[in-house]
This record gives structure tokens, C-alpha cells and sequence, in this order.
């Protein structure tokens, strides 16, 4: 396992900052009601400039709260998830031409890392967007009624719901994040197995790991 690690070359050795930008679920502002603000959520992330794509989304998701969301991220979880993908999610690079850039996949995530650490502040920025998936229900919003008052037929999904071993398989998911999160600041793994004393010892629990674990379980 490539156990990178120990103290950031980048921002006093935090590293790599990222200013977040999240637009939850009921956030559109075509249904906002006129001069009402968007609920957008701001916060400043700094990562490792040796953490991988999952790493990153588990970070930023724990300081967002929303650590729900990654069960049914494709990005997380490398195109494994049941429906559509909780989140869509695109970076800018201040004062150059990179903005609003797609982030979909670990390619799209080196390419960004590497813009960013070629920054004299190593700043990017990172909007995430809330998809409604299959465990969303449905808002009875205004827009979704006729003029007569009555509601509009609403097309059928196209995607499935999870059946309950997958649900439960999803719940054991959770739960093992949050059990095999690691504090050790020198890591730059969010969940892993430690295998040993040292930083260097500690096993990357990808979600491809949790995966079989939780269908082990089940």
C-alpha cells in the first residue's frame, strides 16, 4: 500500500486550500421566492496534496455535515452506486482560465491537484451540487401543479429503489466511516485500517473495501 504522508509542503503545512461552495437540495433559484438568497453553504477545506479523490469528498463532507452523501456518490465510490449520483461537483482555479471545470473522476482530480499546487497560494475553489437520488423524496413545490390547481402527473423514475439488503448494506457502509476514521493528522487517508504503530503501517480503506466488507457482514 503507498503510504503517503506527514506535513503538507503547501499553506504552512495545511495544504492545498479550497474554498467550498455547497448548493444543497431546494436551493434553485428559479423556485426561490423573488429576492430571496439561495441556501448556499460556504466553508474553507484544506487537503493533502497526496490524498486521492475519495479522500478529498470525505473531508469536505465532514465539514459540510453531510456525510450521508457518500453512499451514493459515483465519485466515491468509482461508478458504484444504484441511481443518480448524490453529487455533481466542478472546480475553479483562481486568475486563470480554469473555471467551472467537471470534476468526474481521478483523472479530472490529479489534473485539478496539480493546477492548484502550481498556485503561489495553492487556492482552488469547488462547487458541489445536491442531486435528488432515489432515497429523496419527492417536495410537493408550486411548480409542479397546473394552473387549475391540480398536481402534474409525475413521469416515472427511471431508476430503482435498493431493495433492503442493499439499504442495509449502505447503513453497515455508514457506520464503518465513521468507526474507521482516522485523527492521525500525518495520514492522509480519512478512513483506514491501522495495521500498525506507525503512519506508514495504516491500510487505505477505499469504498470498494467497504463494500465487500458490508456484503460480508450482510
Amino acid at each position: 500500500v503507498n503510504s503517503a504522508g506527514g506535513i503538507s509542503a503547501f499553506n504552512d503545512g495545511k495544504g492545498l486550500q479550497f474554498n467550498i461552495e455547497f448548493i444543497p437540495l431546494g436551493s434553485d433559484v428559479s423556485k426561490q421566492r423573488k429576492n430571496a438568497k439561495p441556501k448556499h453553504i460556504n466553508k474553507v477545506v484544506y487537503i493533502h496534496e497526496d490524498y486521492q479523490l475519495s479522500d478529498m469528498l470525505v473531508k469536505v463532507l465532514k465539514v459540510l455535515k453531510r456525510h450521508d452523501l457518500l453512499v451514493h456518490s459515483g465519485l466515491y465510490s468509482n461508478g458504484q452506486v444504484l441511481d443518480i449520483d448524490s453529487l455533481t461537483i466542478t472546480y475553479s482555479v483562481p486568475k486563470t482560465c480554469t473555471k467551472d471545470i467537471a470534476l468526474e473522476g481521478e483523472a479530472d482530480f490529479t489534473k485539478m491537484v496539480k493546477q492548484v499546487k502550481a498556485k503561489k497560494n495553492a487556492e482552488g475553489t469547488l462547487v458541489l451540487i445536491e442531486n435528488k437520488h432515489a432515497n429523496v423524496p419527492d417536495s410537493d413545490d408550486d411548480d409542479t401543479r397546473q394552473p387549475n390547481g391540480r398536481k402534474k402527473a409525475k413521469k416515472r423514475s427511471q431508476t430503482r429503489e435498493p431493495n433492503a439488503e442493499e439499504e442495509e448494506q449502505d447503513r453497515i457502509i455508514k457506520d464503518l466511516q465513521d468507526q474507521y476514521h482516522c485523527e492521525d493528522k500525518a495520514c492522509p487517508y480519512n478512513i483506514c485500517w491501522p495495521a500498525g504503530t506507525s503512519v506508514n503501517d495504516h491500510v487505505h480503506l477505499t469504498f470498494q473495501h467497504l463494500r465487500l466488507w458490508a456484503s460480508a457482514i450482510v
